[in-house]
């Protein structure tokens, strides 16, 4: 279903994007300037773009990065693989991005 697609690749991007803020250093570029714009173009390819760009700070992970991670890869793993494609996600994909972005951050106390 497009919708459950499209409110999956949301998740996700929302998770990628608070454990960015958590672990890259100040004044680097985050997830969502780095690749929001492209995102909704061709997600798939583009997480793998954000994927590699966490890992880079995995050294960085404590509990809560773990926490953070071990989220992320259940939200990419509900998605099957004909949906993990590039296939343009409608506007729909923000309003669950927005959803988790905000209960993350109630979570962690932001």
């Amino acid at each position: 279903m497009v919708v459950e697609r499209e409110m999956k690749f949301g998740k996700i991007l929302a998770i990628a994007n608070v454990l960015g803020e958590r672990v890259k250093d100040k004044g680097e570029i985050g997830i969502l300037p780095k690749y929001m714009e492209r995102y909704g173009f061709k997600p798939a390819t583009t997480f793998e773009h954000i994927h590699k760009d966490l890992m880079q700070y995995s050294h960085k992970f404590g509990e809560s990065e773990t926490s953070l991670f071990d989220q992320l890869t259940e939200a990419v793993a509900s998605i099957n693989e004909e949906e993990f494609t590039d296939k343009p996600l409608r506007g729909r994909y923000l309003q669950a991005y927005g959803a988790k972005q905000h209960e993350l951050n109630q979570a962690m106390g932001r």
